[in-house]
């Protein structure tokens, strides 16, 4: 029995190979290598790309009613909804406007806009309102200039005839000569524009038929009525800079082209400023920036140097041909 006993124990405890001190070592760098590359592994594959988001694949963000719980929405100015996501108001509310002064027609609230002069349509300006004469004291739109005509394929350029070419006018002629009509059945348009004759030689309710067809901001024109025309003379007067004296009751305000030389009525300038503003007022044939505005002599008049200016400018720095 003691013989298996002690050889049993042999067998157990007894060590069998013994490692050199050189041997301990080579097994020892061997397994910190390998500990070391498993460990640079295991933190690529997966500590790095938690943190960096290097694995991120293409997300595709949708917004329509079966997703709008997936995302966080201020609900009093954005909806998700099947329409996507939009603020709110209905699918166009982010062109949603609030003025009780246009609760029928909402497309009007672009007059206000229209206050800059970088946004009035060509050929029209802002009137500043008055409530002496327009109850609402509401802003309105008038022409620039005389009202012109024009053909529909060119509208930027004022025809000069069918004309009165004694008196440079556009010759309209009512209901006397048909084919003169500025109309859309004669292939003609009324407009603002600085160049072509304004339009004569037609009744009161003939031009109101032709400024009906004008259409402008969205809305149809109309004849300018009595309080709109004092509107606008009010206003003039009270602009230091349209007065003779250059102070507002300071000699008269500017009377435009008044000594009948020449003897016609005459095309605007595209410039408002400077001695533009008397376009073509001196002798025949005139010049579009004479040297010096022409002054009427009459009536003792004399003493007001370049009385002849055409242009009235209003108290928003609007400026307005022929008024006066």
């Amino acid at each position: 029995m003691k013989p298996l006993l002690k050889n049993l124990k042999a067998y157990l405890f007894v060590p069998r190979w013994h490692l050199s001190r050189f041997q301990f070592n080579l097994f020892s760098i061997l397994f910190l290598s390998i500990g070391l590359i498993g460990g640079t592994y295991l933190t690529l594959l997966k500590v790095f790309p938690n943190v960096f988001a290097i694995n991120d694949t293409t997300q595709i963000w949708t917004f329509d009613a079966g997703h709008a719980t997936d995302y966080t929405t201020a609900s009093t100015i954005m909806t998700v909804d099947a329409n996507g996501a939009h603020p709110t108001g209905g699918v166009d509310g982010a062109n949603e406007i609030t003025n009780s002064s246009f609760t029928a027609n909402n497309n009007s609230w672009t007059l206000t806009a229209l206050q800059s002069a970088t946004n009035t349509p060509a050929g029209w300006v802002v009137v500043p309102g008055n409530s002496n004469f327009v109850a609402t004291g509401s802003a309105f739109l008038a022409m620039k200039y005389e009202a012109k005509c024009a053909n529909s394929a060119t509208p930027t350029v004022g025809l000069t005839s069918p004309a009165d070419t004694s008196y440079e006018v556009y010759r309209d002629d009512g209901t006397a000569t048909a084919a003169n009509n500025c109309t859309a059945a004669n292939g003609r348009v009324v407009t603002s524009l600085a160049s072509g004759y304004p339009i004569t030689y037609l009744y009161q309710t003939e031009a109101a038929t032709r400024c009906a067809t004008v259409t402008v901001g969205g809305a149809a024109a109309h004849l300018i009525t009595n309080d709109e025309w004092m509107t606008i003379a009010n206003d003039a007067e009270q602009q230091a800079g349209n007065w003779t004296g250059a102070a507002v009751g300071s000699g008269y305000l500017f009377a435009g082209h008044n000594d009948n030389t020449p003897a016609k009525a005459r095309v605007a300038s595209t410039t408002d400023t400077g001695n533009y503003r008397c376009a073509y007022t001196d002798a025949s044939p005139g010049t579009e920036a004479p040297s010096a505005c022409p002054t009427k002599t009459a009536l003792g008049e004399s003493g007001l140097v370049g009385n002849q200016v055409r242009v009235l400018t209003l108290s928003n720095g609007q400026p307005i041909w022929d008024i006066v």
